[in-house]
């Protein structure tokens, strides 16, 4: 197995460090080689994974190697590799395609009628994108469609081992430099808020809190992460789209912190090892803004001591120069007495 990997495809499928673009890029950069990919990743936009997926079926040569959890997208975007490996510790999971479904409010006859007629060709959308999924398992796994929409429907992790058997991946490995870290719960929370069953080694070590949080999650309605994307043009963007601006923003303040963040139903919640993290930043902040109010504080003294100087100053008579100059005919020779009353009588007479 490769130590080093041109590619390392983590987070969400569709964002900056899962895109199309950025492995369009790297493919053009390694036309005629192998190019070794490293996948982490729980899933995201079915259509950018689809993207993916061909892509690295036009390159010809690629080698994906899938560690941790991976899910969904990431599955499909594997597809058109030439080779998959995983590694033995590593989950697997592909599910039915999901979309954003949020309406709610009071309708009468026609609204509900117009309602019905949307989740109607929206359901129509998610069964032809699972088909062609469910296809793209197929031929991969030389097994029949039926049997892995089955599968996809199921809506569960599998082992490496199983991956295998069923034709996903060509090898698994037990490599010691693709060893990750156990699921962590900042992770679990994500993976809950996604609506991704947890795999049944991570249940048993959950500490109370975590399985009250997940506890919510599953009883409220889950963020898709194999999104069908099946919306119209701008007009139901927001609505059906989990990631609103606001979340994006939260996610780039966690990654800012090393925090992560999980969002459903409009909450946001971080994992309780990351609150100290978050306080810690805080109160530098904190301090950072009192030093800085202090040094403004000490300059706005220090402009006050010296006004107050300047006026001082104005108030005081002209201090003699112990200088007496003879007044004369040649202006040239002439300057301040020290004698204001004389002084004022020479400027006078000239």
């Amino acid at each position: 197995m490769p130590k080093n990997y041109h590619l390392h495809l983590t987070g969400f499928v569709g964002y900056w460090n899962f895109s199309k673009d950025q492995v369009a890029y790297i493919l053009d950069q390694h036309k005629d080689e192998e190019v070794h990919v490293l996948i982490d990743s729980l899933g995201g936009y079915a259509y950018e994974a689809l993207s993916i997926s061909s892509l690295f079926k036009l390159h010809g040569n690629v080698h994906v190697h899938f560690i941790g959890a991976n899910a969904s997208a990431a599955t499909i975007a594997s597809m058109g590799a030439k080779r998959i490996t995983i590694d033995i510790d590593a989950i697997y999971l592909v599910h039915k395609c999901l979309s954003w479904v949020d309406r709610w409010g009071d309708m009468n006859e026609d609204d509900i009628t117009a309602l019905i007629e949307d989740l109607e060709k929206l359901k129509s959308e998610q069964g032809t994108l699972n088909k062609v999924i469910a296809n793209m398992y197929a031929r991969r796994c030389k097994k029949d469609q039926a049997d892995l929409m089955d599968l996809m429907g199921q809506n569960k992790f599998i082992s490496a081992k199983q991956a295998l058997d069923w034709g996903f991946v060509d090898e698994v490995t037990d490599d010691a430099e693709d060893k990750t870290s156990p699921l962590d719960k900042s992770t679990l929370t994500a993976m809950a808020a996604a609506g991704l069953p947890l795999p049944p080694s991570a249940k048993g070590s959950m500490p109370g809190w975590l399985q009250k949080i997940i506890s919510a999650f599953s009883s409220e309605p889950a963020q898709p992460v194999n999104e069908a994307d099946t919306k119209e043009p701008q007009a139901k963007e927001s609505a059906q789209n989990p990631q609103s601006p606001m979340s994006k923003t939260f996610s780039l303040m966690a990654a800012a912190l090393g925090a992560s963040v999980a969002q459903t139903d409009g909450k946001y919640v971080f994992a309780e090892s990351d609150l100290d993290k978050i306080e810690a930043e805080l109160d530098k902040k904190d301090k950072a803004i009192a030093d800085k109010d202090r040094t403004i504080a000490d300059k706005d003294k220090t402009i006050a001591d010296l006004e107050a100087k300047v006026k001082d100053l104005g108030k005081e008579p002209a201090t003699p120069t112990g200088t007496v100059t003879e007044t004369g005919a040649d202006k040239d020779d002439c300057g301040p007495t020290g004698n204001l009353e004389k002084d004022v009588e020479f400027l006078m007479s000239l």
